[in-house]
């Protein structure tokens, strides 16, 4: 009913019955029509049980969230990783001096810090 198909012409105008069932069923909430959700939404109508495309960026981590340290060697072709519950200038000097210890204290190491900014308060 919100949404007939045109065949061209006028569009169907609403009478009023059906404007005023239609307003109720606006005004009204989704909870009352036995929905499971709270709130009107088209993408709702179309699938109830749809999962959100993407979490929102203040989601819930009830698990916590964890940190990756990286380290490509290009000469050898291997790959360093530290997984860190938190990150702060020790975890990351820590891992500094782990790349360090891999190496003679002849080599010198270049390091390049992408995506990385701690506070040094």
């Amino acid at each position: 009913m919100l949404y007939p198909k045109y065949k061209g012409g006028r569009p169907k105008t609403f009478t009023l019955p059906e404007r005023r069932e239609i307003k109720k069923i606006a005004k009204s909430e989704p909870t009352e029509h036995d929905l499971p959700f709270s709130t009107w939404s088209l993408t709702k109508h179309k699938d109830p049980d749809r999962e959100p495309r993407r979490r929102r960026a203040n989601h819930n981590r009830y698990g916590g969230v964890r940190h990756l340290f990286a380290a490509l060697d290009l000469t050898n072709d291997k790959l360093y990783g530290h997984i860190k519950p938190i990150v702060r200038r020790t975890q990351f000097l820590e891992y500094c001096r782990y790349l360090r210890s891999l190496y003679p204290p002849t080599v010198r190491i270049a390091i390049v810090c992408d995506n990385f900014s701690p506070h040094l308060t």
